[in-house]
């Protein structure tokens, strides 16, 4: 019943618990050293605490510990490793995990058990036996993490219903993810990248591993139909960063349905944040066969740019920007430059949240600049006005 307090900067060791709040509300536990205790951090029915930049390692349990209707709890930029969970979070719901780095867990990097609207963003968890765990739990969301090297799997479902897994890095795990006795869950624009079996299912139905067409679905390394068409139907002429076919997705343990990714990108996406656009925070997504660096919006100039670079061939980009920012930047009128030449031909697709732009260019380093198209005029007028 300890409540307003702060816990900073101090170094616990060899303790039962490193810290233990029970029933308590609104404290802060910072920048603390907590080591080789049984659990590094519990919170038992306590609710709305904020943990944050702490060093969680070898307690020899679980590094975190959220139990027993403790809500509404922040979970930010720490570091934790070398126990047997990372962070457990049981029977309880609205705790948020975020950008933090969930290293050699042997069990789970994180454990969730008969809890619902937990967010998992923006971290990495790697070199556990399980990544991600969700058993019995609903209504969660799994986005933009990396989650990569666990020796069974990167995330396993099991009996878990309605949960959002998107925009996800998952590469070289032994199972990219097991769904067992899970559906209607939410799986798409997550990058499946050299794990051994990327799914597995059993008793598994009414997923959906793709949002639609022009959206997408996920990208698959083990994909290699060509992208030379377009279209809902595929069959319209011209690439969209979508393969032809869809990708035939899983091992099963039993016969069941046959249970496909319908729009298949492909090449990895990567995801950039631009902040706060009519209160809600905002991605703008590039799927590229090239490496994408140095990604910058500018809202003063309103350009938004970055480099690509790759070795031979052909490279492409497939650019999705929310509609907001494409209006509140260009009022919809906009044109593509790479190293400053005239402008590319594009290809666009609309839908009610996003505009995507399909263009493409001769491998080798180049600058990708998105600019207002009365921009480009005024260059050239300029231009003409000079050599006049």
């Amino acid at each position: 019943s300890a409540s307003n307090n702060s816990i900073i900067g101090n170094s616990m060791t060899g303790n039962s618990y490193g810290v233990n709040l029970e029933s308590s509300l609104n404290n802060s536990i910072v920048g603390n050293s907590i080591t080789n205790n049984l659990l590094g951090i519990r919170l038992d029915s306590s609710s709305n605490n904020s943990i944050s930049a702490n060093s969680i390692i070898a307690n020899s349990w679980r590094g975190i510990f959220i139990d027993n209707s403790s809500n509404h709890n922040g979970i930010v930029g720490n570091n934790i490793t070398s126990s047997e969970f990372g962070i457990v979070i049981y029977s309880s719901f609205d705790n948020s995990i975020c950008e933090t780095n969930l290293t050699a867990n042997s069990a789970r990097g994180v454990f969730l058990f008969l809890s619902s609207s937990n967010r998992i963003s923006r971290s990495n968890v790697t070199g556990s036996l399980e990544g991600i765990g969700l058993y019995r739990c609903s209504s969660n969301s799994i986005s933009a993490n990396v989650i990569a090297v666990n020796a069974e799997h990167g995330i396993m479902l099991y009996d878990s219903s309605r949960n959002s897994l998107v925009g996800n890095t998952i590469r070289n795990n032994a199972h990219g993810m097991r769904l067992n006795s899970s559906s209607n869950n939410i799986l798409y624009h997550n990058n499946f990248v050299y794990n051994g079996i990327q799914v597995s299912l059993k008793e598994s139905f009414f997923n959906e591993w793709d949002y639609g067409y022009p959206s997408g679905g996920n990208y698959w390394s083990d994909y290699t139909v060509a992208d030379l068409y377009s279209g809902n139907y595929q069959n319209e002429t011209g690439s969209d960063g979508i393969g032809d076919r869809p990708y035939v997705i899983g091992e099963y343990d039993s016969v069941e349905p046959v249970v496909e990714d319908r729009y298949p990108i492909v090449a990895p996406s990567d995801a950039f944040n631009v902040g706060n656009w009519n209160s809600e925070q905002r991605q703008i997504h590039v799927v590229s066969n090239s490496t994408v660096s140095n990604f910058q919006l500018n809202e003063a100039d309103k350009i938004i740019g970055f480099n690509v670079i790759g070795e031979t061939g052909l490279g492409f980009c497939r650019v999705t920007i929310p509609n907001v920012i494409v209006q509140d930047l260009w009022q919809d009128n906009y044109t593509v430059l790479v190293d400053n030449a005239l402008p590319l031909d594009i290809r666009e697709w609309r839908d009610m949240e996003n505009t995507y732009i399909y263009f493409t260019y001769q491998h080798s380093e180049h600058e990708v600049k998105m600019i207002p198209e009365f921009s480009l005029v005024a260059v050239l007028l300029l231009f003409m006005t000079i050599s006049g």
